[in-house]
């Protein structure tokens, strides 16, 4: 998960300085990362089940409109 790792590291770097020894601080940047990380994944997940499930409708689009003449 290379993109996760990059989108990690960005926000370490952002949002903390190695310097900083606060405890606190760096429990709450790690929390961020970590929640960070999951909504992504699960995103990530998400698209490929939806690409998967139109694949398997023969590449058809979610939506159709419906062509009973109104």
């Amino acid at each position: 998960m290379s993109y996760l790792d990059d989108v990690e590291l960005e926000l370490r770097h952002k949002y903390f300085d190695e310097k900083d020894q606060d405890p606190d601080y760096r429990s709450y940047v790690d929390e961020v990362v970590k929640f960070v990380r999951e909504k992504l994944l699960e995103s990530y997940k998400n698209g490929a089940q939806a690409a998967r499930q139109q694949i398997q409708r023969g590449g058809q689009p979610k939506t159709q409109k419906s062509k009973a003449s109104k």
